[in-house]
């Protein structure tokens, strides 16, 4: 589990891991194809998501709602609180301005973008970025 974004924003996430090697009969390692695997990512993507929202709706209580961003926030938790926290959203919709002005662009374009413009990890947790924003 991770507390922060790339941006150092507080952002309590989990990645996704799927191991794509196997063990043959002699118990030799080898890879798969992982064509399949990737295709399918954004699927299971969602579904781990949609399974995260049902533990906390079910376990803890936690109601949701749609953000201005079609994103499902916190209820409780206002846009204004959590967008001060939202960097990245921010630095790639300014990078789809310059690039493509009003343009009506696909996800597809979205997400090359965001990945071109995607910083390095730094790593630090919620305390160190927090500290850090006090001084």
């Amino acid at each position: 589990m991770h507390s922060t974004s790339r941006n150092d924003d507080p952002f309590l996430h989990v990645n996704n891991v799927v191991l794509n090697a196997i063990g043959d009969e002699n118990g030799v390692g080898r890879a798969l194809d992982a064509t399949g695997l990737f295709a399918q990512a954004p699927a299971a993507a969602a579904l781990a998501t949609a399974s995260m929202r049902r533990e906390l709706t079910d376990r803890f209580g936690v109601d949701l709602r749609l953000s201005v961003r079609d994103k499902r926030e916190i209820a409780g938790i206002t846009d204004e609180v959590i967008e001060p926290f939202s960097s990245r959203p921010n630095e790639i919709e300014a990078a789809m301005n310059q690039l493509y002005g009003d343009d009506d662009v696909d996800q597809n374009l979205v997400d090359e973008v965001a990945a071109r413009t995607r910083r390095r990890k730094t790593k630090q947790s919620v305390d160190q970025v927090s500290r850090a924003g006090r001084r």
